[in-house]
């Protein structure tokens, strides 16, 4: 879990969470979510097993996401693995939304690794940050507050490619400096 907090007159208060559920927690419907309501944060559900995004159930998952004000995690990652999920650009909280970058690494991504940072070792060029923009500005629009996270965390990956999509994103006109 990644867990954000905020500082407010001294005390430090938990604004949101991140809750990962890896592809091994695949659950038959998204009703058995019903404990992450009970959270008194923002919430944002990464899900990290395709059965949820499938014919049968992607209506339902959202809809259920929606319904209880939990925030959908979009996510880029190696295709085709069971882990692998569509990049689907939902907004199910007007609240926040998150898009997390796990890098294309396909050598390593359900491999047994040494070290996890092996899984992440990818650094996205330009043109596969310019093509997530349009996705992006699409989220922007609905969300009042929109996280991209960079999980590629080999060396300086992560930092390198967030810096380049800050920049992107404000030559692009996606984002406005604050």
């Amino acid at each position: 879990m990644i867990a954000a907090a905020k500082v407010v007159e001294g005390d430090t208060e938990l604004k949101d969470a991140l809750i990962e559920l890896p592809h091994v927690a695949c659950l038959r419907a998204p009703q058995q979510l019903q404990c992450l309501v009970l959270l008194e944060v923002l919430a944002a559900i990464e899900l990290r097993n395709r059965a949820w995004f499938d014919e049968r159930t992607r209506g339902r998952t959202l809809e259920f996401l929606r319904n209880n004000e939990l925030s959908y995690v979009c996510v880029d990652s190696p295709p085709g693995f069971e882990s692998s999920v569509p990049a689907v650009g939902e907004v199910t909280s007007r609240a926040l939304s998150v898009v997390r970058f796990h890098g294309r690494n396909t050598d390593n991504w359900e491999a047994k690794v040494t070290r996890a940072s092996q899984r992440f070792r990818y650094l996205y060029d330009e043109r596969e940050l310019l093509g997530w923009l349009p996705m992006i500005r699409a989220i922007s629009e609905q969300a009042e507050e929109v996280h991209l996270v960079f999980n590629n965390c080999y060396g300086n990956y992560a930092t390198t490619n967030a810096l380049e999509m800050t920049a992107l994103l404000l030559r692009e006109r996606v984002a406005s400096p604050t």
